[in-house]
Formats: structure tokens, C-alpha cells, sequence
């Protein structure tokens, strides 16, 4: 987008035009503006294989390097969905009469206005036009995005904690950030209450179980990159992820394999006492995630690394190590790869247990 609006700005230069007559003649895709529905919706459809592509990978690979070519498929239909959608809001803005347009102002560069001003107002512009349009809810924009944030979050968590990539892991982990505030950010509900001036963990309570996913990747995708970063960050993000891991739970405490008791075992195993920790609701946490996905790897895990270790207790810690290493990847079939991964973070815990104990 940024290379499009700097080619428009040197076209205005070198043409000598002060830009008051200057619309966009093409949009980031080449297409002419006023854009043309049919031919983004064709170029949309164009791209339909990829969505089959995507959710196999997604579902079976193997390799780091494969999440890699997944995340360049999510974000290859991400920039076609957007594009569709921007075409489906300035073909809205077409028809509205004159005075309805000055409202939001021209899609073209004004006067008075630089480059950097001129991308600002654009991308606030896109929002209110967005909002006004009254656009139906699309679950595959929402799907693709939150299903990218959850590709760049397992790519961070090969990188070891301690590695020289350290600053690459946590790139990472705001990429996954990125994209599932971004899925929240699909549901008008959440959008008004952020553009009210609402806190997000607030905002993300108006959003219903169709959302669950944006709103708990969020969590984990903040929890780790607060993790990584310090005990300050923590305390600064405790709160906004405890709001709303808890509207998680009121959703479906069952969701994703006990997903919000795992989270909250972890976090009361995890945290001093001072931050809130607490080992007695840590383990009546995790037994509720087990209750509700016994075969679930990463539940095992965390209570070997967090809870085990903080209570010193080496065959407790054994104990759940051995039933991730010696279990069956495929009772859950929809989280084979994610399975494999919690096998191999397993064998690491256990390689370094004289470190714990």
C-alpha cells in the first residue's frame, strides 16, 4: 500500500499537479477507480484454491518452514478479501450524493496534504466508510485472520526463550498479535466500542462465542510476548488478559480443549503471589482443562513447567511429561501438528529437569 501511495505522490510531482484534480487512477491491484466489483470479485474467486491449500497445510504440516509458506498463503487471501472489501466500500461511496461524500472526504490526495497525512486519513477514511457502510460480517476474513495470528504464534514458539533470536520470537509473537486483534476487529460491535474510546479487554467482551478465537489467541498471543519481554510487561498486561480469558470462559468454559482453565492454571502457577498467583486455584484449573480434554499435550506441559516446578514436586513433573511422550498425537485429529509440537517441548522439559530440581 505505502509503495502504491508513494508511486501516486511521484506521479503528482512529476506532472506538476498540485494534486487538487488528482484522483487515484488505479487502485493497489492495477484495477481503475472507481474500482470495478466484477473484476475483484473474479480475482477473488481466482484465489478460492488457496483456501483449500491453506486449511489442509494448516491441518498437517510437519515442518517449520511449511508454517512459513502457510503464513504466505493466509496473508495472500487476506489481501484479496481486503481488497474486495475496499472495492465493495468505495463502490458505496460512488453512490451516495455529493454532500453525503464530503462527509468522508475524497478518496484522492488533497492541496494541502503530504504523503503521511494523506495515508492517515486514508486508513481513517477506509474505518468510517467501513462503519457506515454497514458491511454483513465476513467469517472468512475473520477465519483467515485469526488462523494467521495462530501460524506466526507457533512459529515463535520454536525459537527457544533463550536463543540469539530472541528479537525474532517476539516479531513473531506481535505478527500473531497483529492479526487476532484483527479478527476482533471484523465484528462492528468491537469496532464501536473501540472508536467510543473503550479498553479492548472491554471491547472484546461485546464480541459472542462466533468470536471466540480472535479473543483468545489475543490473550495468548499477549501473554507470551509480555512473558518474553519482563515481569513489567506482565503486571502492565495482566489485567487485559485476565478480563478477557474470563470472557472466554463465559462463553464456553469447554472451548479449544479447556482453553481458558489451561490458561488460568498456568497464569496462578506462574505468577508470584504478589501478581496474583495462587497454586491452589492453579491446580483446580488445570484439572478442569483435563476434565474437559484429557489427551490434550500442552495442558500436561504446563503443568509440568509451571505448576511442577514452583511446588517441587520432580514426579508430578515425570509424571505428565511421560503421558505427553508416550501418548497417541491423533485422538484429536484436527491438532496433529500442534500435538507434535507439545511432544517436542515434552522431550526438552525432560532433557532438562536436573535444572528444575
Amino acid at each position: 500500500m505505502h509503495k502504491h501511495l508513494a508511486l501516486a505522490a511521484s506521479l503528482i510531482l512529476l506532472c506538476g499537479c498540485s494534486g487538487r484534480d488528482f484522483g487515484w487512477t488505479t487502485d493497489l491491484w492495477g484495477d481503475p477507480y472507481p474500482p470495478d466489483p466484477e473484476a475483484i470479485d473474479a480475482r477473488y474467486e481466482a484465489l478460492k484454491p488457496l483456501q483449500v491449500e491453506a486449511e489442509s497445510l494448516r491441518l498437517s504440516w510437519t515442518k517449520v518452514d511449511q508454517l512459513e509458506q502457510l503464513c504466505s498463503l493466509y496473508e495472500q487471501l487476506l489481501a484479496a478479501s481486503q481488497a474486495r472489501i475496499n472495492s465493495q466500500l468505495e463502490a458505496w461511496y460512488e453512490g451516495l450524493a455529493v454532500e453525503e461524500q464530503a462527509r468522508f472526504g475524497p478518496p484522492n490526495m488533497k492541496a494541502d496534504e503530504d504523503l503521511v497525512t494523506f495515508t492517515a486519513r486514508s486508513e481513517a477514511r477506509r474505518t468510517a466508510l467501513r462503519d457506515a457502510a454497514q458491511l454483513p460480517f465476513d467469517k472468512e476474513l475473520y477465519d483467515n485472520f485469526w488462523k494467521l495470528g495462530t501460524s506466526y504464534y507457533i512459529q515463535a514458539e520454536h525459537i527457544p526463550d533463550d536463543s540469539e533470536e530472541v528479537e525474532r520470537k517476539l516479531e513473531l509473537y506481535q505478527k500473531g498479535l497483529n492479526n487476532t486483534e484483527r479478527a476482533m476487529a471484523c465484528f462492528d460491535s468491537f469496532r464501536k466500542a473501540i472508536n467510543e474510546g473503550m479498553a479492548e479487554e472491554e471491547a472484546a467482551k461485546t464480541i459472542g462465542k462466533e468470536g471466540i478465537e480472535g479473543v483468545y489467541w489475543t490473550v495468548i498471543c499477549l501473554s507470551k510476548w509480555s512473558r518474553l519481554k519482563g515481569f513489567s510487561y506482565i503486571l502492565f498486561n495482566k489485567n487485559r488478559g485476565w478480563e478477557m480469558i474470563q470472557h472466554v470462559r463465559e462463553l464456553d468454559n469447554s472451548w479449544y480443549y479447556g482453553a481458558a482453565d489451561r490458561y488460568l492454571g498456568a497464569f496462578y502457577s506462574a505468577a508470584p503471589s504478589i501478581a496474583g498467583g495462587d497454586m491452589e486455584l492453579a491446580w483446580e484449573h488445570f484439572q478442569a482443562s483435563l476434565e474437559a480434554a484429557p489427551h490434550y499435550f500442552a495442558t500436561h506441559n504446563l503443568i509440568s513447567e509451571y505448576y511442577a516446578t514452583k511446588m517441587q514436586d520432580r514426579e508430578l513433573y515425570l509424571k505428565h511429561l511421560n503421558i505427553v511422550l508416550e501418548g497417541d498425537m491423533t485422538v484429536y485429529p484436527d491438532i496433529i501438528p500442534y500435538q507434535r509440537v507439545e511432544q517436542e517441548k515434552a522431550q526438552k522439559l525432560l532433557d532438562a529437569i536436573d535444572e528444575y530440581f
